[in-house]
Formats: structure tokens, sequence, C-alpha cells
């Protein structure tokens, strides 16, 4: 591949010879994106997200040979990125990539603690949240539970899971929400215990990352 030659001897357009690629980054991680550019005078660089420039703060910086480098990235920092390489003589853009970030699974609403009557049908409640949208599965004493209904809808990262047993003698009703990210695979639980005679209720709440 030959370079365009301005009229000035020596001078040369900038041309981009390492493109960033497609990155998917656990939220808190970091993230690398290289640039590496050549032409003469020696280009500067700088980056846009989403078509709008890129500003250089304490998590985001640009590295003297083109690599934009994010710290502890948010949520808020997914998005379609391009390098720009530009000198006196002209401008190349790199391809466009994507940054995605994903969020382990987290428990936004735990079941509720119930003290009912024998043969009663309970609801019971559990939401959570993270990218990839988890996955919810209930647990009767530490079992799969048994002739029981569960409902789930999805609004937005949230999945909201209900559960309807009908119960016969107490237990734990664990909600058990998970998700698989670039960084392995998170599980958070939340237990409640449901009594049927006047026994003292409990909430349990349990978080494995």
């Amino acid at each position: 591949m030959s370079f365009k030659v301005s009229p000035i001897m020596g001078a040369k357009e900038p041309q981009i010879k390492r493109h960033p690629t497609n990155v998917t980054l656990l939220i808190g991680s970091k993230a690398v994106l290289p640039c590496v550019s050549v032409g003469n005078p020696k280009p500067d660089i700088s980056w846009i997200k989403n078509e709008v420039v890129v500003k250089v703060n304490d998590r985001i910086s640009i590295l003297d040979y083109g690599t934009l480098k994010i710290h502890d990235i948010e949520k808020a920092d997914a998005g379609q990125y391009r390098c720009v390489a530009k000198n006196s003589f002209g401008l190349e853009y790199s391809k466009p990539v994507t940054v995605e970030v994903q969020v382990p699974a987290r428990i936004l609403k735990v079941p509720e603690t119930k003290k009912v009557a024998f043969g009663s049908e309970i609801t019971m409640q559990c939401n959570a949240t993270g990218d990839p949208i988890p996955t919810i599965t209930w647990l009767e004493n530490g079992n799969t539970v048994s002739d029981a209904s569960v409902e789930e809808i999805i609004v937005e990262e949230v999945i909201n899971s209900t559960l309807r047993v009908v119960v016969n003698k107490p237990g734990l009703y664990t909600c058990i929400a998970t998700n698989r990210h670039s960084g392995g695979a998170s599980t958070v639980k939340a237990t409640a215990k449901v009594t049927i005679s006047g026994t003292e209720t409990e909430l349990r709440f349990e978080e494995f990352v």
C-alpha cells in the first residue's frame, strides 16, 4: 500500500497501520484500544465515541503512540469508537469498533419472609439485574421447587421472577440469579423462610460473586 505524497518533499498524509478491535469487558476493568499511524509530520491522534470527541480525564487517557486507555470502565463507556489520525496534510479514520461493558448479576428485590396457613398458595418475588440479563431459578430447601409456577418479565435490564406454590410445610425458598460475562460467571442468592404455625420468620441474604 502506497502513501499519498504532497508537493512538499517527504510529506505524507496520515495512514492508520493498526486499527482497534471490538472488546467486551467487565465493569470496573480496563479498556485498551490501539491506534498506530504513520505520516509526515507525525499525525496527532484523537478519539471519537458515538461521533463525539472523547475527552481526556483522570480515567481516560491517550498515550503518546495513540492508544486509548480507559480505567475503571463504566457502563456509560460502552459505545462505538474510532481513532482519528491527523496532520497538516490530511486525516484518516480507523474502522469503527464496539466497546461492550458487562455487569455481574445483582439482586434488586429479595423474596419476603411469610407466615401462612397450611395449604395456602404463596407468591414469592425476586428481581435481578446485570448484563447479560441474569437467569433466575428457585429452590425449596435446597431442591428444585415442585408443583410450582414461575412467571418472568424482563423490563430493560431487570428480570422480574414470580414464584407461585402451595405450601404444606415450612421451608426455605431461595432465588438464584446467575449470568455469564467476560470475567466468568456471577451468582447471587436470596433466601426467605416460610412458616405455617406461629414460629418466627427470618430473611437471609447471601451474595457470591
